[in-house]
């Protein structure tokens, strides 16, 4: 352990040579900064795209079509989903005038307002529904369909089922089927308060019979009875811990027993045998589900995602060529600190320090150099972020994709940049460390000039990257030895 005489010998030493400590310290400062700017805005970038997945999928993992009522407290009080919110399919009704064969019908959803805010709704014209007389229509109905509607219209609807030849209730996961028949269960009139984008793939397939018009959810209501809502979805938002391992959260959901698959490798999840897995949960399950991997892709960080790919491989070139000319450039001054303090050090042999003291007190001088520039430079490095984030939105106002980037900083990101800025500092006081435990009193007194002069010249004519790269702190030691 460095002693504390030796601790203020080289606090002392530290004020006496301030133009080395300051040429450190702001290596240390611009490096940890740029640490923390990477991380920053990968971070961010992380961020972006989980928001531009719920943007256009939805904010959830999972959905449950049709599950009874009775066993939608089972789901949404699974331990493994930390939020859900329900709708409600009510049924289809004949679209007059539809020009698209394959869809001639709608099909009348009811959602509360929290199902509207977290399924991805784009809202054209008009507001959302506020009761159950209300209702929204989706622009593809009108473009696909050939049936104009205007916000403030009124539109009645005979709510039906559809069933097939054989008397079978056909879903809109069903497509049209010649020969089927509706079933009709209620009238009900509606007053159009808004226009909305087409749902999402969950919540609209592509070969659905019927397009999607959605109504406020509220079974106290006076113009859908509740006998009419039995059946719901569930959209379902697993925890961590859920979407870890979620074919066997979902397996525990739906009531079946999972498939083991043999992973190849204990520790590294194999997306084949999950996927797999999940399949064939879906053809075993009770109930029909959805798995939003549009989301869940981006919110697990699979490496082998392209964009995560792209991203990960970004920022590890980057930081190692940051922690590359970071460890040169501090070694550089810590080296041109050593010889400069080459007596001091053949001073403190002279007295009994061991090596060991001596080269710990390399090292606690790194230390106090760190304990100022790192936190610093972590703050210096978010303000860089942020900057860069701000001008990268102003430069490409008005894209789509642009919206999405938010400064946003996860902890682990801001730890990892931490702990990087630590090794980059160990590491360049390594060798400085190893070369003054090995400095003997005679002959640092009969060398310590030449020794310097060589030192500080070779030095700036093998390194022109580095000169050019960190130019004023070596340039201030040149003109001190010359």
């Amino acid at each position: 352990m460095v002693t504390s005489i030796m601790k203020k010998r080289t606090i002392r030493e530290r004020k006496k040579n301030r133009r080395q400590t300051i040429a450190v310290w702001i290596t240390t400062c611009i490096a940890t900064a740029l640490f923390a700017a990477v991380f920053s805005f990968a971070s961010s970038c992380q961020a972006g795209l989980i928001e531009y997945a719920k943007d256009l999928s939805g904010d959830y993992d999972y959905v449950f079509y049709d599950v009874p009522r009775e066993e939608a407290d089972h789901i949404v009080n699974n331990r493994k989903v930390a939020t859900a919110y329900q709708s409600v399919g009510l049924g289809y009704a004949k679209l007059s005038g539809s020009k698209n064969p394959d869809k001639p019908y709608v099909y009348l959803t009811a959602m509360d307002n929290r199902a509207m805010q977290k399924n991805a709704l784009h809202l054209i014209k008009g507001r959302m529904p506020k009761n159950d007389h209300e209702i929204l229509l989706s622009r593809h109905m009108m473009t696909n369909g050939g049936v104009e509607y205007r916000v403030g219209d009124t539109i009645t609807l005979d709510i039906s089922e559809r069933e097939d030849k054989n008397g079978n209730v056909l879903t809109q996961s069903s497509g049209y089927r010649t020969g089927e028949k509706l079933k009709k269960k209620l009238t009900a009139s509606f007053q159009v308060v808004g226009i909305v984008q087409r749902p999402n793939f969950g919540f609209e397939e592509w070969t659905a019979p019927g397009y999607s018009v959605i109504t406020y959810l509220n079974p106290k209501g006076d113009n859908i009875p509740e006998k009419y809502m039995q059946r719901t979805d569930i959209y379902c938002k697993y925890t961590k811990a859920g979407l870890r391992d979620r074919a066997q959260t979902t397996a525990d959901i739906v009531g079946v027993t999972l498939t083991p698959g043999v992973q190849k490798f204990p520790f590294i999840k194999d997306e084949r045998i999950t996927n797999r897995q999940i399949n064939d949960l879906m053809e075993r399950s009770p109930y029909r589900f959805y798995e939003n991997w549009g989301l869940i892709r981006f919110e697990r960080m699979d490496i082998g995602q392209s964009a995560y790919h792209m991203l990960y491989l970004a920022v590890a070139v980057t930081n190692v060529i940051i922690l590359a000319a970071a460890v040169s450039c501090i070694g550089s001054s810590f080296a041109i600190s050593m010889e400069e303090k080459r007596k001091s050090y053949g001073m403190l042999a002279s007295v009994g320090a061991t090596p060991r003291q001596i080269r710990q007190s390399v090292y606690y001088e790194a230390f106090l150099t760190g304990r100022t520039a790192i936190p610093l430079g972590t703050a210096l490095g978010l303000l860089l972020s942020t900057g860069g984030i701000f001008a990268i939105k102003a430069l490409l106002y008005g894209q789509n994709t642009v919206q999405y980037l938010h400064v946003h900083v996860a902890w682990q990101m801001l730890i990892a940049g931490i702990l990087l800025s630590t090794v980059t500092l160990v590491l360049s006081a390594r060798r400085p460390a190893k070369q003054a435990a090995k400095s003997s009193p005679v002959a640092a007194m009969r060398q310590r000039k030449a020794a310097g002069q060589k030192s500080g010249r070779s030095r700036l004519q093998s390194q022109d990257v580095r000169r050019f790269l960190f130019w004023y702190p070596i340039l201030w030691e040149y003109r001190r030895f010359r």
